[in-house]
C-alpha cells in the first residue's frame, strides 16, 4: 500500500474510512497487517486471534496453517495476550522455548497491539519510537471496533 500523504491524523482518517468499508473480516485482517504500515514501517505483522490462531500475516495472501512459523508465532501470542496496552516486546517477553526462536522468525523489535480476544503483532529492525505508539494504538482501536460491528449478534430481549 502507497502511504497516505499528510499527517498521523489525516493517515488515521484514511484507515479508518478503509476499515468502514470493509468487506468482511479477511478485508479487515489483510488491512490491519499490511496498511498499518501507512503509519509506520515494519518488516512483518501477524493478527493472532485466541479463538483460531494466527488469522492474517502480511505479505501472504493464504497462510499455512501447518508451517512452523504459524505455530511458533501461535504459541508467542499465546504468551503476549496477557499484556494489556500497546507495548514493545521481544526475545526478553516470551519463555524460553519460543525466545530462542524469535530470531529465527522475526527481527528484534516488536509491537503487541492487544485487544479483546486477539493482538496484533508488528516487527521490524528498529525500535518504536512513542508517537508512533501512540498513533498505531488509536488505529487498532478503530480496526477492532469495525472487527467487533462484522461479528454474528446473538439475539437478546429486554424482557426475561
Amino acid at each position: 500500500m502507497t502511504s497516505p500523504a499528510g499527517t498521523p491524523f489525516e493517515t488515521l482518517l484514511v484507515l479508518a474510512r478503509r476499515a468502514r468499508h470493509a468487506v468482511g473480516l479477511d478485508e479487515l485482517g489483510f488491512l490491519v497487517v499490511n496498511d498499518t504500515h501507512a503509519l509506520a514501517s515494519y518488516r512483518q505483522a501477524a493478527l493472532w486471534l485466541a479463538e483460531g490462531g494466527v488469522r492474517s500475516l502480511s505479505g501472504v495472501v493464504q497462510i499455512e496453517a501447518n508451517a512452523s512459523y504459524v505455530h511458533w508465532l501461535d504459541r508467542g501470542c499465546r504468551q503476549l495476550q496477557e499484556r494489556h496496552g500497546v507495548c514493545r516486546v521481544g526475545i526478553a517477553d516470551l519463555p524460553d522455548a519460543e525466545a530462542k526462536e524469535w530470531p529465527e522468525w522475526l527481527p528484534a523489535c516488536g509491537l503487541w497491539l492487544p485487544f479483546p480476544g486477539g493482538g496484533c503483532l508488528l516487527a521490524r529492525e528498529a525500535p518504536w519510537g512513542d508517537d508512533e505508539m501512540a498513533a498505531i494504538s488509536e488505529w487498532i482501536d478503530i480496526w477492532h471496533q469495525s472487527w467487533m460491528a462484522r461479528q454474528p449478534r446473538t439475539t437478546w430481549s429486554w424482557r426475561q
